[in-house]
């Protein structure tokens, strides 16, 4: 029978009187063989008990009468012994002490079951919410720290506390540990921004240029999507070398073949309108004639351009607009939006072109230096499509058959154009950069504050002093970087 007792209740009951039909005088049992003791019985012998003989189903009947222990492994202790005495069947056994059958078939059989013994932190609590602030604040500071840091500082801290050599090693586990135990922290893509360009945008030109935007508005200028234009000029690669490859591991060198000149580059200039209106794309290739080949299997649907250097020059920019972005216009007033390329800022003809012309268009320079927060091109089509380049390069390397060279690179990207997805990422480059519809928050939110002075201060080095050559390093830095 089963009793309702706890096991601290039955070791301080009276003693238990069982009576054996074999034995005329009661035999008085000491309460602790119903105790955690009683695992320690072994089944099918004799016990001596006050010094009378238990037969194996005498013990069997007391210890199944037991209330069962409350930690796992002592009933899973009891189940096997009453297994292997060839008393319970498996399923009886795991049944009658309420363990898992699953397990104590594994048990039986040697096989580890359970999760694994807990490592062993490396740092205690404070020390990586210190981590953890060092990494945040030079991340909002503009000096990301990337994993290569994390490598130096922790063996030097693990040094610092007399930890066992094997536990000193920055590893895979531990890094990927540290990062579930603070999900603040995530690896992400840094997005290179030179300190100079950074200065340059402060809060008095940032304002200046919500105002042009507002002015234009006014104008009229900024209502009508298919009237908002902006171009640009980017170097496309001929080939690309893949960095991250799968080899037999040791090989030292992995050779990866590549056609063409990895060094050549052909500048490409794209555009478009708010409305996702792209235009032919201008390829412009060095030397003074362009050659017939190149144009093969480009169905005229590409510019070609030539000079003696291959980069944008004014005579060649003109004459793209001229002949084939105006044509194009179908707006009452048209607002064309470019960089500070000399090209573009200083060619009297362009300006002249656009003045002659019944188009109503007016040429507006964006900031200088902040192209990659405010113009459409750089912020939402050119990532995007260079990303989708170096795949098909790559791709082609498969093709023995088939080569990317300066002679066929234009087929090849006319080939792509239209797989870019130019015309919605446009759209959403302009609403990106706050042009259309004209939005000045979208425009404040390209504004990075300057760093505060006291944020040098606020980073500690109290926990260890390992640290304190690295946030020499890190302080230098932030210094350099401040407004």
């Amino acid at each position: 029978m089963e009793s309702s007792e706890s096991p601290s209740e039955a070791a301080h009951s009276p003693p238990i009187v069982y009576c054996d039909e074999n034995i005329s005088e009661e035999v008085q049992l000491p309460a602790s063989l119903f105790s955690a003791s009683a695992m320690e019985i072994s089944f099918g012998s004799t016990s001596a008990v006050s010094g009378l003989p238990l037969s194996a189903d005498c013990v069997e009947e007391f210890v199944y009468d037991l209330p069962l222990p409350h930690a796992y492994s002592d009933r899973m202790a009891l189940a096997l012994k009453a297994y292997k005495s060839g008393n319970l069947s498996q399923y009886a056994a795991a049944k009658k002490f309420k363990v898992p059958y699953t397990s104590l078939w594994k048990k039986l059989r040697g096989v580890r079951t359970g999760k694994k013994g807990a490592h062993l932190r490396k740092f205690s609590e404070a020390e990586e919410d210190y981590i953890e602030h060092l990494l945040l604040k030079c991340a909002e500071n503009g000096i990301p720290l990337d994993k290569r840091f994390l490598k130096r500082i922790v063996p030097l801290l693990a040094k610092s506390k007399d930890m066992p050599e094997k536990r000193k090693t920055f590893t895979k586990f531990w890094h990927r540990e540290f990062l579930k135990r603070h999900p603040k922290i995530s690896q992400r893509i840094s997005h290179g921004v030179s300190r100079k360009k950074a200065k340059e945008w402060t809060v008095e030109n940032r304002e200046g240029w919500i105002q042009r935007l507002s002015e234009l508005n006014t104008d009229g200028l900024l209502y009508d999507p298919a009237g908002i234009w902006n171009f640009d000029e980017s170097a496309f690669q001929v080939s690309e070398k893949v960095t991250t490859v799968y080899a037999k591991r040791g090989v030292k060198e992995v050779l990866s073949y590549y056609d063409g000149n990895d060094r050549e580059l052909i500048t490409v200039l794209a555009g478009g309108n708010a409305a996702g209106e792209i235009l032919r794309p201008l390829i412009l290739f060095d030397g003074k004639v362009v050659l017939a080949s190149r144009f093969e299997g480009t169905d005229d649907k590409c510019y070609i351009g030539f000079n003696s250097s291959g980069v944008m020059d004014n005579s060649t920019f003109t004459s793209y607009i001229r002949e084939e972005v105006i044509p194009k216009m179908t707006a009452a007033k048209n607002v064309i939006f470019l960089d500070g390329h000399s090209s573009h800022m200083f060619n009297l003809e362009f300006l002249s072109e656009c003045m002659k012309s019944d188009k109503d268009i007016t040429v507006v320079i964006l900031p200088s230096g902040q192209t990659g927060k405010l113009q459409p091109m750089d912020i939402k089509v050119y990532g995007p499509v260079k990303k989708y380049w170096r795949d098909y390069l790559r791709q082609m390397t498969l093709i023995p058959t088939e080569e990317v060279t300066k002679q066929n690179f234009a087929r090849h990207i006319v080939e792509k154009w239209n797989d870019f997805n130019m015309a919605a990422n446009i759209v959403s480059g302009f609403v990106s950069s706050g042009i259309y519809p004209f939005n000045p928050d979208a425009v404040c939110r390209a504004y990075v504050e300057p760093v505060p002075s006291q944020l040098v201060s606020d980073l500690p080095i109290s926990i260890a002093n390992v640290y304190v050559s690295e946030l020499q390093v890190v302080r230098r830095s932030l210094q350099k970087f401040l407004f």
